[in-house]
């Protein structure tokens, strides 16, 4: 029985990654929800990683190309969705640093630039971009700039 639940187990698993990379936290629980023993979980957990199925430093780093790539969350935004992923505070914290601060900047200006365009106000945009996760600073920099030029 302990084999079959393993092998069930271990093809959910690869239909999940099917669709996309995942930390070991995300696997983890969605075998646990899908009524898997904690011993078959950690098995396979453990051939998952033996095998490279599964690495939190690489699904991060993915992660992160595809929200700078996709261009309108803040590094505490990216910095949360990690932690919120399963992702170490040490890994995130290194990949998040290593976005330069004149990368978030135009992010930021670029989703400052297409909010503007359905017409809210100053304070709203403000909250919209602190909701994205740019930092109080960087926002109150970009948009002096941004109504200067108005």
């Amino acid at each position: 029985m302990y084999e079959k639940d393993f092998e069930k187990a271990k093809q959910k698993a690869f239909k999940l990654l099917s669709y996309r990379a995942r930390t070991e936290q995300e696997i983890c629980s969605r075998l646990h929800r899908a009524g898997f023993s904690s011993e078959v979980v950690e098995r396979l957990k453990d051939f998952l990683e033996e095998y490279g199925f599964i690495n939190d430093r690489s699904f991060a780093e993915q992660w992160l190309k595809y929200r700078l790539n996709k261009g309108n969350k803040g590094k505490l935004y990216i910095y949360r969705e990690l932690l919120s992923k399963g992702v170490s505070s040490e890994i995130a914290d290194e990949l998040i640093s290593s976005i330069s601060d004149e990368c978030e900047y135009n992010i930021m200006m670029e989703s400052a630039r297409r909010k503007l365009k359905t017409s809210c106000s100053n304070y709203a945009l403000a909250k919209y971009l602190e909701r994205q996760g740019f930092s109080r600073e960087l926002i109150c920099k970009g948009l002096s700039i941004l109504f200067e030029k108005k």
